[in-house]
């Protein structure tokens, strides 16, 4: 039995210890005071809010010849308290148990820095929702129309509203079009240009276009990541807007 766990206990029908026998030579030199253990109550030895896991390990080895895992913490000599996962066993007619301990402050810290980075992780997460948010507001109500376009299909991924006034076409419409044949360009040059910029470069800078509308308008375009998928966010500025900037 002591071969097979980090610490085994012999318990008489009193809930005393009668031996004690540690696989590893730190173990019991780790644990406070266990050279009194021999003699005295189990739940003396623990930590008082375990004491009460004690008498649920006696009770149901007891009742069912073998308890469930559950875990116990002693005092240290040093430091915190060591948690001790024990599984007791029934053995022979009279009451008596042998308790079968492991050590599970390896596991105890592993399940700990897994918590830490679930809670790190839902932190990011909820930072970069609160991001998402402002953006999307900031999409939403931007008076310049603004487009976002997949840069492996180059179809319109998103529109904001002003761009949907601008094209003249519902979002069911718009979305999934070709860019920038979803745009009515009335500059040949300017649609090859657009496509050139897109392909090559990643960017647009200040590209003056005009569209069948009549309108002139200044074009900005940044390539960026989102996921796994790149991105393109365009910008029509009216050539008036533009001008007052400058």
């Amino acid at each position: 039995v002591a071969a097979a766990s980090d610490v085994a206990l012999a318990i008489d029908g009193e809930g005393r210890i009668h031996d004690v026998a540690f696989q590893r030579a730190d173990l019991p030199l780790e644990l406070k005071n266990t050279d009194q253990w021999i003699g005295r109550s189990w739940q003396a030895t623990v930590a008082e809010e375990s004491q009460q896991k004690i008498e649920q390990l006696l009770e149901e080895a007891a009742n069912r010849k073998v308890s469930r895992w559950r875990e116990v913490r002693y005092p240290a000599t040093r430091g915190p308290d060591i948690p001790i996962l024990y599984s007791t066993v029934a053995v022979g007619e009279e009451k008596r148990f042998v308790a079968i301990g492991r050590d599970v402050r390896a596991a105890a810290a592993l399940q700990r820095q897994l918590v830490e980075a679930q809670i790190a992780i839902e932190r990011d997460y909820s930072k970069m929702r609160n991001v998402e948010s402002r953006y999307r507001i900031l999409f939403q109500m931007s008076s310049d129309p603004v487009l976002i376009i997949d840069a492996a299909t180059h179809r319109v991924a998103e529109a904001n509203p002003a761009a949907l006034v601008l094209i003249d076409e519902s979002p069911t419409q718009l979305i999934g079009k070709l860019f920038p044949d979803a745009l009515l360009i009335d500059d040949a040059s300017a649609v090859q240009a657009i496509s050139f910029a897109i392909r090559t470069q990643g960017r647009i800078e200040s590209l003056k276009l005009r569209l069948d509308n009549g309108k002139d308008f200044i074009l900005d375009g940044l390539f960026f990541r989102q996921d796994a998928s790149s991105f393109f966010l365009l910008r029509f500025a009216p050539v008036a807007h533009a001008a007052a900037a400058l």
